[in-house]
């Protein structure tokens, strides 16, 4: 996952000159643990983060680890085990900082990524810039809600703007 990373990191200064904008990380799920290992390693390169369901903390997918199959529809072995070091990578790298504005939205009934679970993982992290939007019975799917994704834009908006 560190390459997905450094990927980013070549990517994001072009974009940014570009568009002349700063720049907004917007992750779902595995791609929300992505953007917060990027705002670690590289905290000065973007104004906010928006994080959609991120898979942080103890993911109950990696037990499948230990197993001796992994079902066709889940990650690869390799795959899972890139996530769980970085997670652990994450978890004991520095938080992101009170500086970075972060929003975490989340459905309370995503089976996919547990909120208790991303909770946990986002406590280890957080910084004084931190807000939630925990939507009641919504899935791993919060983000097709047209008043999370106006919720959203505010946020990165308001963010990058200040």
């Amino acid at each position: 996952t560190e390459i997905y990373t450094l990927s980013l990191h070549d990517a994001l200064p072009i974009s940014a000159l570009v568009a002349g904008r700063p720049v907004v990380l917007v992750g779902h799920a595995v791609g929300g643990m992505i953007a917060v290992r990027y705002a670690q390693r590289y905290p000065d390169g973007i104004a906010a983060l928006v994080l959609s369901a991120p898979v942080l903390g103890p993911w109950p997918v990696l037990d499948l680890l230990s197993g001796d199959d992994i079902p066709a529809d889940e990650f690869g072995r390799d795959e899972l085990a890139a996530i769980e070091e970085c997670l652990a990578t994450i978890d004991f790298d520095h938080p992101l900082g009170d500086e970075l504005p972060a929003l975490w939205v989340h459905g309370d009934a995503d089976r996919r990524v547990p909120v208790a679970d991303t909770r946990a993982g986002l406590d280890r992290v957080r910084g004084l810039g931190f807000a939630e939007l925990i939507v009641p019975g919504a899935g791993p799917e919060v983000l097709d809600s047209a008043d999370v994704r106006a919720a959203a834009v505010r946020f990165a908006t308001h963010a990058a703007t200040r």
